[in-house]
């Protein structure tokens, strides 16, 4: 029963949410609706009225309920019930006998109840209807006396001014009581207020005053300081009667005076912002690294701003040193990146140049069978016509013989022999040699050291220098300058890890040009076997010239650089160990051939071997041959006694030329051996020498320079 109650409570009565303004509209209508419909109609019924009043009045409650029940939904109609007010009491004013009825006591307490939903101008004007309609409607009763309906029967009238009399008290107390209810609870809520408001003060107070950081409170506009927190006591050393009514340019807290109009243009572009960062200084001259923020608000009717000041001192400090470290790590890592590239770019040439020399190793053994079989006819050839056909074979096999000791060169397997070389000495006569060929228009700049040496083989250095002088001479068409500079210079560690060598003493020769210049993409191709850029101008090369200089410095345990812009030149580095030799060489002494005794031929080639069979043969020898080195060692063990030199290729299946070799010389170490190399190993060969081997024949060779080193071991 409490829980029905409650809820027809909730739909006759006025949220207590709503404004007061709310509530009282609904109670006025739905206290009017309920009166005219359920007091006044029942009443009325117990006179003799005219009909015209009840149909009236219950229009006029069932408009008021209506009225009522669009305001429970948030449409609210003041006008519509002031008017309907209006017309309702001026149709039952003469039919419920005029000023004699009970019209005239609800008449001002309804309809002046509806004025208080007005404003300004439209409220005094609804109060001036109102008068003028209660004025109006007296004349014309005192005008015209029969308009008004008299009440036959003096209880009649007792009872409707009864009823007048009680529905005036009843509607004024209860909507006085709506009143004073909604009065009271505002004022509870605004008591509530208060105190929430007090509590958020202090709550604020003890924010303000407890904030690690420093808080100020400024007037927006002038930047002058209302208050300020301990906090920024503590952190810049100034009271708070110091800094009330100053602004920080008064109180000296910027280090730099730019700093000011910077952040008032900062609170003039916006409300709010953090993040605003400036070295700032204390009342005792101390400085440090601040970080301010703006919030808005309104202190004591103000419109002002909430400025908080952290000290950053020490997040600066870290930052820096993050920052310094970030770039450190950024600097090892593009050196890491330099030195990969450089690893990556070493282990691609070094790739080429191993597959270089296996392609100059087989061409070489191809070249040595054309060129022998060649040299074997020719001799026994007397037409000198087919004498042509042979000679111009052997110059072709002799061109492509040189293209092979490029491809070695390139590979590192071109140095056999080493001696102590003066590099000057060497740049002087390749200078000359190329002098016709340099055109008039070119000058040629030299700053040499004149001590300095290295070891390596002369033709191979003069090849490096050769090269180099044409590329940079070529690279000017039209003029420019031909620099060539030699110095001596130390490598520590990190420079010497840098180009991939060893600390020490090194050579360095640079050879510059003030030529084209070339672009990144060429520059890191130059040194490629087979790329040339020379395909324009009826020029055409064979791509092997630089990577020929490559091989050859690397092999002589150097390295190259190269410096290049487009249009501006281009300038080579080499660097070579600086020489340790003697300049004494060894020279041996040449005697007539005997062309008689046993040569034993070791070559897994069969035509070598059936070549160089035939070449000995022709020379006066008597031959034996082996197909591997293991086959050579055992027939020397055999043969040793009337041996008279061994011809040992050193690269073979089953038993190499190095092996091999060791165990003949430990058989037998007075009979000579020669290395037939098409590889070019350097350290092989110089190792095998340094052994005791009588001499190397390079591959491709002629039957003449068999000949002749088998002579020279004749006169031994």
């Amino acid at each position: 029963m409490a829980n029905r109650w409650e809820t027809v409570k909730a739909w006759i009565l006025p949220s207590e949410e709503l404004p007061l303004e709310q509530q009282f509209f609904q109670g006025l209508c739905f206290l009017g609706g309920v009166l005219a419909l359920f007091v006044v109609v029942p009443v009325n019924l117990l006179q003799n009225l005219d009909p015209l009043v009840n149909q009236a009045v219950s229009a006029l409650g069932l408009l008021c309920l209506a009225c009522f029940s669009a305001a429970r939904r948030g449409h609210y109609l003041p006008k519509t019930v002031f008017f309907a007010l209006m017309i309702c009491l001026d149709l039952i004013w003469f039919a419920n006998g005029g000023s004699q009825g009970s019209i005239g006591f609800y008449y001002f307490s309804a309809v002046l109840f509806m004025v208080v939903f007005f404003r300004g101008v439209l409220r005094w004007l609804m109060v001036g209807i109102v008068v003028a309609n209660v004025i109006g409607l007296h004349l014309a009763e005192w005008a015209w006396p029969d308009l008004a309906h008299p009440f036959h029967n003096p209880l009649d009238r007792l009872l409707d001014l009864i009823t007048g009399y009680i529905l005036s008290i009843l509607t004024c107390v209860l909507m006085l009581w709506v009143v004073l209810k909604g009065f009271y609870r505002e004022r509870r809520r605004l008591q509530e207020s208060l105190g929430s408001l007090r509590a958020s003060e202090e709550k604020f107070e003890r924010i303000f005053q407890g904030s690690p950081g420093g808080l100020v409170i400024q007037e927006r506009g002038t930047g002058r300081i209302l208050e300020a927190s301990e906090g920024f006591e503590r952190l810049c050393g100034f009271s708070r009667v110091e800094a009330l009514g100053q602004d920080f340019t008064e109180l000296g807290l910027w280090q730099d005076p730019a700093d000011g109009p910077r952040l008032r243009q900062e609170m003039a572009r916006s409300d709010s912002f953090q993040g605003f960062q400036a070295q700032l200084v204390r009342k005792d001259g101390s400085g440090f690294w601040g970080e301010l923020a703006h919030t808005p608000l309104q202190f004591g009717g103000k419109a002002c701003v909430l400025a908080t000041i952290h000290d950053i001192s020490e997040r600066r400090t870290a930052e820096a040193a993050l920052q310094e470290s970030l770039t450190e790590r950024l600097r090892i890592e593009e050196e890491r990146r330099q030195l990969e590239s450089v690893v990556h770019q070493a282990q691609k040439m070094e790739s080429l140049g191993s597959l270089a020399g296996g392609v100059a190793h087989d061409f070489n053994n191809m070249l040595g069978g054309i060129m022998g079989y060649a040299d074997l006819l020719l001799a026994d050839e007397h037409d000198p016509k087919r004498q042509g056909y042979l000679k111009a074979v052997l110059g072709a096999a002799a061109r492509s013989g040189e293209l092979t000791r490029k491809l070695l060169a390139f590979g590192r397997r071109g140095k056999n022999l080493t001696e102590s070389v003066d590099l000057n000495a060497a740049i002087q006569d390749c200078l000359a040699m190329l002098r016709p060929s340099v055109p008039p228009h070119v000058q040629v700049e030299l700053n040499l050291d004149p001590t300095l040496r290295v070891d390596g083989d002369p033709s191979q250095l003069h090849q490096v220098i050769v090269n180099l002088c044409i590329n940079a001479v070529e690279a000017m068409p039209e003029q420019g300058c031909l620099r060539i500079s030699t110095r001596s210079c130390e490598l520590a560690e990190p420079a010497a890890q840098n180009l991939q060598l060893s600390p020490g003493s090194y050579v360095e020769l640079k050879v510059a040009d003030t030529g084209m210049g070339m672009t990144d993409e060429v520059r890191q191709r130059i040194f490629e076997p087979f790329y040339t850029t020379k395909t324009t101008g009826g020029s055409s090369g064979t791509g092997l010239g630089l990577s020929t200089v490559y091989g050859i410095v690397h092999g002589h345990g150097g390295c190259i650089e190269v410096t290049s812009l487009r249009g501006r030149g281009s300038a080579f580095r080499v660097l070579l160990p600086t020489g340790k030799l003697d300049l004494a060489s060894r020279i041996r002494e040449a005697s007539p051939a005997q062309g008689v005794g046993r040569i034993l031929v070791v070559e897994d080639e069969t035509l070598l071997r059936e070549l160089a069979g035939s070449a000995l043969e022709s020379l006066g020898f008597a031959v034996s041959s082996a197909e591997n080195g293991l086959a050579g060692v055992q027939a020397f063990a055999e043969l040793h006694t009337e041996l008279r030199a061994v011809l040992l290729d050193l690269k073979m299946p089953t038993m190499g030329g190095r092996e091999a070799f060791r165990e003949m010389h430990r058989l037998d170490p007075e009979v000579p051996v020669i290395i037939c190399t098409g590889f070019g190993e350097n350290e092989e060969v110089q190792e095998m020498l340094s052994a005791g081997a009588a001499g190397m024949l390079s591959k491709p060779y002629r039957i003449a320079e068999l000949g002749r080193i088998l002579e020279r071991l004749a006169r031994k």
